[in-house]
């Protein structure tokens, strides 16, 4: 069987492609294009494989760390299994394989290594990739320094490997032993065909979109612009607690995508130059051994060229005073939107995202979860886009924590359903009905009875159950 392997790099359209990948499950597969269930994370690709942690009720396996040789095992079943029911190749899509450790290449070798393997990757400038995923941090509330975001010439060496393509894709090919094929194309707007990465990776497969194959919203992953991270950066110096820094990067975030889109080259002078001269040789490097299919460049690559998400942005808003800008991004505040959820572990501090407005019933996030406050909690959380004919029927849902004492269970509705359930480990089944496609999943918990606890340095609350994590994945008839 002939694999196709898409390595990304982050920040090169992986987020719309696999989005794609997803809602078009179908399409592939009826094209003999089989899309492996094993590490498969819904709506993130094949994240488990290249080492994310394993969701509770991921294909991976009791027992096996994701990343593991087991995962790699099993996905080679998998592909034996599927070789005589006609399909002829197969993909498996994640970013995250750009940046793993040899051990995991070598395991994909041991195991995948008898296939017909092809790598596809995308590569962008370095200078638009690195602040790109730098804002993206910023968002994230990684503790980002903020020298490196003010521009006085920090740029961190660990974060440089990397971006470093040529070495990457050697690693790669020495690994397999020169048994695979590696197929390189510049992220670049006007390369693409039809402007499109999701069109492009098409081609790269050797297929035409027709009226069944389903083009979705456009599905990126957004990266924050210089003004939010600059307002994040001052929130955080300010003290502000992380339950807030959450909130307004979810508004910065919502605002951003709306069409306040300003300038994302935050790098100066001297670190341009640096990262120009520090990836110089791997780029001239990455030409001459594995050239970009979609250019005819030699020796230079990125030297005059405008990268996807480098330029400057316009602002294409009517009203474009600073004033404005704050304006959305109050409104975003006082209005939040549900939390587009693609079904990923989220634990602990995490559950922040999914348990702060415009949900309500929770305290604050603390490290190891989020207490519910009162009678009554609410979750709710908006699905990705599916196909709407070839797409998953249900989710399964699965819910875990501890309760406070004299509690051993909550009432849990779902639409018209209601059950009595220990939510110590609860799995949840949740139908996809049209409804539920356009709305999301809403869930009300009531619980059997709050106790009074007294927490240090807080007033007294009504507990009855902390939430330590969630997580979904899709189930396909």
């Amino acid at each position: 069987m002939k694999l196709y392997i898409h390595i990304g790099w982050p920040k090169t359209g992986s987020s719309a492609i696999q989005s794609h990948i997803f809602i078009n499950r179908g399409w592939f597969e009826s094209r003999g294009i089989l899309i492996p269930k094993t590490g498969y994370a819904s709506g993130l690709g094949h994240a488990f494989l290249a080492g994310a942690d394993s969701l509770p009720t991921a294909n991976a396996g009791d027992g096996d760390p994701a990343g593991s040789t087991g995962l790699f095992e099993q996905l080679a079943q998998e592909l034996e299994r599927n070789s005589g029911k006609g399909f002829h190749s197969a993909l498996i899509s994640s970013e995250g394989l750009a940046l793993v450790e040899d051990a995991i290449i070598e395991q994909a070798h041991e195991h995948l290594g008898a296939h017909e393997v092809t790598l596809l990757a995308y590569v962008r400038d370095q200078l638009a990739l690195y602040q790109s995923a730098t804002l993206q941090e910023f968002e994230t509330l990684l503790n980002t320094p903020a020298e490196r975001f003010y521009g006085s010439g920090f740029v961190p060496p660990a974060k440089l490997k990397n971006y470093d393509f040529a070495a990457t894709l050697s690693r790669w090919s020495t690994l397999f032993r020169d048994n695979i094929e590696i197929r390189v194309r510049l992220y670049q707007r006007d390369l693409l065909k039809q402007q499109n990465v999701v069109f492009d990776f098409l081609d790269c497969l050797h297929l035409e979109p027709d009226d069944s194959f389903w083009l979705g919203e456009k599905n990126v992953n957004h990266s924050l612009d210089m003004n939010a991270a600059a307002i994040l950066l001052i929130a955080r110096e300010a003290g502000m607690p992380k339950s807030g820094m959450l909130r307004l990067s979810r508004a910065l975030s919502a605002v951003a995508a709306t069409g306040f889109d300003t300038t994302r080259q935050f790098l100066n002078d001297g670190d341009r130059q640096f990262l120009r001269q520090h990836f110089d040789e791997s780029n001239r490097s990455l030409v001459r051994n594995y050239p970009p299919e979609n250019t005819d460049h030699t020796e230079s690559l990125f030297d005059h060229q405008a990268s996807v998400g480098s330029e400057q942005g316009t602002q294409t808003n009517a009203d474009t005073g600073s004033l404005a800008y704050l304006r959305a991004i109050h409104n975003a505040l006082a209005a939040p939107a549900q939390e587009l959820w693609e079904g990923g572990l989220v634990a602990g501090f995490n559950l922040g995202k999914l348990t702060g407005p415009p949900n309500t019933g929770w305290r604050g996030p603390e490290a190891d979860g989020v207490w519910s406050v009162g009678p009554t909690s609410e979750l709710a959380f908006k699905l990705p886009e599916v196909h709407p004919t070839q797409g998953p029927s249900s989710i399964r849902l699965v819910i875990a924590g501890v309760y406070f004492e004299g509690n051993t269970a909550t009432k849990v509705t779902i639409k018209d359903n209601v059950a009595d359930l220990d939510l110590t480990r609860a799995v949840l089944t949740v139908a996809l009905d049209d409804t539920v496609r356009k709305d999301g999943v809403k869930i009300l918990l009531e619980h059997q009875q709050q106790e009074q606890a007294e927490a240090e340095n807080q007033e007294k609350q009504n507990l009855s159950f902390k939430l330590r994590l969630m997580a979904y994945d899709f189930v396909w008839t």
